[in-house]
């Protein structure tokens, strides 16, 4: 390998690394330069759709991209002891170590909404104030303006 750097790039291997040493700033890409500011001390754990680090629960993409909660010195504790043997574990901390990363499991994402009655109660009010108007100018006619 140290051969294939001094053939592409006329240098040897050592001067190779030491001139092209970043610091950890320049790693990141623009995208996480952008939203970083955005996202607290929350830690980017996947790619997400279209590359945005941007927390949502949807059952087409269980894994988000960030997790849900912040770091705290509680939670960082658990993810210490996350490393180790999770038989040690309670459930209550396996929970909170969930609900650090997710905010609803799939069951409560999957379930059923009430969303529709309210679309189909808006719907049914216009079609019936439209036609109440309809009745109203079909028998006064234009009578009831001039």
């Amino acid at each position: 390998m140290a051969m294939a750097l001094v053939r592409y790039t006329g240098t040897s291997a050592k001067s190779f690394f030491l001139l092209n040493t970043r610091n950890v700033a320049s790693v990141l890409s623009a995208k996480e330069k952008e939203y970083y500011p955005h996202l607290g001390n929350r830690q980017i754990v996947g790619y997400g759709v279209n590359g945005i680090p941007i927390y949502y629960d949807d059952a087409a993409f269980p894994f988000p991209p960030i997790r849900y909660q912040e770091f705290t010195d509680k939670i960082s504790a658990l993810v210490e002891k996350e490393k180790g043997d999770w038989s040690k574990l309670s459930t209550e901390e396996k929970r909170q170590l969930y609900r650090f990363s997710f905010r609803r499991t799939i069951a409560e994402v999957t379930a059923p909404n009430i969303d529709w009655k309210f679309g189909l109660s808006w719907a049914l009010g216009v079609m019936g104030f439209a036609m109440s108007y309809y009745l109203f100018y079909l028998y006064f006619g234009m009578s009831f303006i001039c």
